[in-house]
């Protein structure tokens, strides 16, 4: 709401006032209807309180206006500052309204702000104490005092609950779930849902922020919504992203704020990205990552190659069948000589006879059709020619029929695609051009545009006979507005040998606490001398988005990131690694920013250092990570900065046949990664995660456990406190029948307090999903049903 508009409406509400007997010169003092909580955006946004004052004198006057804060917890006051007021109305907004710098504050008041930035969840009464008044001339007129009371509410986003992250689903029109947002009144807020596709080459935030929603609707008085059937259905092998965002209801706002997105909690609402794929046939489940699912508001870590060795294999939840599982399991079980060549011989030699043997042990059973059809995943096997002829068999390793079984003759790898082109210029990879038409009929506004294309490249160029690569990724969309952020990306990233350069577009992921989701569009370095990792990265995560007065959009400010890191080790084994991010708002990239904005430009620094220890013997991992911030919520504030603290520890067993990990997570109520959208402070979290194999693989059991607490920094009224219970199970008594079986308890308590009734949100899933699968005329056929409760 632009001040122009507030001067008539309040000198409407003051007309009585201005004419009573005695008062001379009066005021009102009014808080808008989402009052900051923050109290460094008094000083610069109208966010807060305005004031108007009617001076009936019949000359111009002066006096010293003091503001005082009144709540339970505490007080706090500021100076008194000098103030002169022609002749009639004058408008106060917040910036001008008193002197907030000189803010002091007391009690629980002053303990919270310095540990989170905004005041504690609670009922506050604003006093403008106007003393000291009299004409130029010198005529004085009585003291007076003015009062407005404020709620401030800072919960927690919500979080999402189905479809899980990173999931596989097959139900044409899933329910997506999320926990409820709470407010100090006890009260809901609205949610705004929004679901996307994701595109070639974008992350999940990325397409988010940036792409056309399949459907993007405010949810009132709920927690779930089905899939609607009035919009683009899923297609099958797609990946989705959708988040929710705790708002305020269009019924709260006032006329001029109907075009805005106002945000209702920490992080402005938002919560973690989540992405799931859509398929006809439903995949049996996974194991599941870390503990509780990934860090908050960070993709989950893969382990990946490094530069010029072979891709990992499969995971063991990957394989293609039960028989390369079994043979997987059995090979797991011998372990290497200490000589690296014989060890690698050895392990080769035992693979290639269990093989052998176990398909001779599945001939006549159902079994044997599906072991012959399914290309092995270990694939040929490359030794040494020193030592293939020479390494004998391991103990243990004949036949089942004993009979000795011929000598394996190494088998040279495939050799690359030599690319196109002459050896000093050749190009590898592809691209793609695709259109698409869109059309509907019936009320509403459209989801996406008539008529839209897109090429994606994903191309790379090789010079002196590929010693130098250049990959070239590429996204040109028809689907770019304005008020969102762009879709459109094109990123270069030369290579010579362990040094790397960037250009254009590129996410760097450096830790769930720095470089987490964001996109750059700049340049940096990456660079893996022998065991070192250095790497540098700076540029535009965001664009500044302005109001626009025909859509509802949350303006913001232009961001610019600056990062860096270094490690030592293996990232697959023991290594450590330190990380450094300063993330800063353009104040400037607003053209004309009005002073009742809700957003503010933001700064923040993090420093993380993160360490991980491998054990292979034991099968054991450990993975710790900290990290301190620093972070101001209006950077044009004369504010302190707020610290805050962030840990984390992960433990993991993994053999071939079951996984069991544990984690424990802890942010404090000041700690903030502007290099992470979907991270929320103030909680602690710990979870624990299983998964194991029974009946000979017929059997797959998974489980999650998870408990999670708000209000670590007592600043909110009351406590939330959930738990998360899923179990998922698979029996696949044939290779070609199985069924899928998913359970879910999710619970979400608040604490009673003195303006909070105690309440509780619980949600069940129950799901089911058999499937079976046949060949006829050489053409594989499915059959595959699903239902969830």
């Amino acid at each position: 709401m632009s001040w122009k508009h507030a001067i008539p409406l309040a000198c409407l509400a003051l007309f009585g006032m201005s004419g009573t007997a005695g008062a001379q010169v009066q005021g009102q003092v009014f808080t808008v209807k989402t009052a900051s909580a923050y109290p460094a955006d008094w000083q610069h946004s109208g966010n807060f309180a305005n004031m108007v004052m009617v001076n009936n004198a019949g000359q111009p006057v002066s006096c010293l206006i003091e503001a005082l804060l009144l709540s339970t917890d505490g007080n706090g006051s500021t100076r008194p500052s000098y103030r002169e007021f022609p002749q009639g109305p004058t408008f106060l907004a917040t910036p001008v309204l008193a002197d907030w710098p000189t803010l002091a504050l007391y009690g629980k008041l002053k303990s919270s702000v310095d540990k989170t930035g905004h005041l504690p969840d609670g009922t506050y009464t604003l006093t403008i104490h106007c003393l000291n008044i009299r004409t130029l001339g010198g005529q004085p007129f009585p003291d007076f005092f003015t009062n407005a009371t404020f709620v401030v509410s800072t919960p927690q986003p919500p979080s999402l609950l189905y479809p899980p992250n990173e999931s596989v689903i097959a139900v044409p029109n899933p329910v997506f779930q999320w926990t409820p947002t709470l407010r100090a009144s006890g009260t809901q807020p609205a949610y705004r849902l929004r679901v996307v596709e994701t595109l070639h080459g974008q992350t999940p935030l990325q397409a988010i922020e940036a792409n056309y929603p399949l459907f993007e609707i405010n949810v009132q008085d709920a927690t779930a919504l089905p899939y609607p059937v009035s919009v683009p259905s899923l297609l099958d092998g797609r990946t989705y992203a959708w988040r929710v965002q705790a708002i305020e209801p269009q019924a709260a706002l006032t006329k001029t704020q109907q075009e805005l997105i106002v945000p209702v909690g920490a992080n402005e609402g938002r919560s973690q990205v989540f992405t799931f794929t859509w398929r006809t046939k439903v995949r049996a489940p996974g194991v599941a990552v870390g503990v509780g699912g990934p860090p908050e508001g960070g993709a989950p870590e893969k382990a990946e190659p490094r530069r010029g060795e072979a891709p990992p294999a499969p995971r063991w939840e990957e394989r293609k069948n039960f028989a390369d599982r079994l043979v997987e399991a059995m090979v797991a079980r011998w372990s290497p000589r200490a000589s690296h060549a014989g060890g690698q011989a050895d392990f080769a030699v035992a693979r290639r006879a269990t093989r052998r043997d176990l398909r001779r042990a599945l001939s006549g059973t159902v079994f044997a059709t599906a072991y012959d059809s399914t290309e092995s995943l270990f694939g040929p096997t490359s030794l040494p020619a020193d030592t293939a002829a020479a390494t004998p068999p391991l103990p243990g390793t004949a036949p089942l029929d004993s009979v000795p079984s011929p000598p394996q003759e190494p088998v040279a790898p495939v050799a690359a695609a030599s690319g196109l082109g002459p050896e000093w210029l050749k190009l590898h990879g592809g691209a793609s051009i695709s259109g698409e038409t869109y059309s509907r009929d019936g009320v509403g506004s459209p989801t996406r545009p008539f008529h839209s294309g897109r090429v994606t490249t994903g191309l790379s160029f090789g010079l002196m006979n590929d010693r130098l690569r250049m990959p070239l990724n590429a996204l040109i969309s028809g689907d770019q507005v304005a008020f969102r952020q762009n879709i459109n990306q094109v990123g270069l990233s030369p290579r010579f040998r362990w040094a790397g350069l960037e250009a254009g577009n590129f996410a760097p992921q450096y830790s769930p606490y720095t470089l987490a989701d964001a996109t750059i569009l700049g340049g940096g370095l990456d660079l893996t001398p022998k065991k070192w990792r250095l790497g540098f990265a700076t540029g535009r995560i965001r664009k500044a988005i302005a109001v626009d007065p025909l859509v509802a959009v949350q303006p913001q400010f232009a961001r610019n990131v600056i990062a860096g890191r270094i490690g030592y080790g293996d990232p697959l084994a023991n290594t450590v690694e330190v990380s450094v991010l300063r993330a800063k708002d353009s104040a400037k990239s607003l053209e004309d920013p009005d002073t009742t904005l809700i957003v503010t430009p933001e700064a923040n620094t993090v420093y993380a250092l993160r360490t991980q220890g491998v054990l292979p013997r034991m099968h054991l991992r450990a993975q710790l990570e900290g990290a301190l911030s620093q972070y101001n919520h209006d950077r044009r504030a004369d504010y302190p900065d707020v610290h805050g603290h962030a840990f984390g520890v992960k433990l993991f067993r993994e053999t071939a046949l079951s996984s069991v990990g544990a984690s424990f997570e802890l942010l404090g109520g000041g700690f903030m990664s502007l290099g992470n959208s979907g991270i929320s402070n103030d909680r602690l979290d710990v979870g624990v995660t299983g998964r194991t194999q029974l009946y000979g693989g017929k059997l797959t059991l998974g489980t999650n456990l998870g408990w999670r607490n708000d209000n670590v920094s007592r600043t909110l009224l009351a406590e939330t406190r959930r738990k998360n219970y899923t179990a998922n199970a698979t029996w696949q008594p044939r290779p070609n029948l199985g069924t899928d079986f998913q359970f879910g308890f999710i619970t979400s308590d608040v604490n009673s307090a003195d303006s909070v009734a105690s309440s509780g949100n619980i949600s069940r899933i129950a799901g089911v999903s058999p499937h079976v699968s046949w060949v006829m005329r050489g053409v594989q056929q499915t059959l595959a049903a699903s239902a969830t409760i």
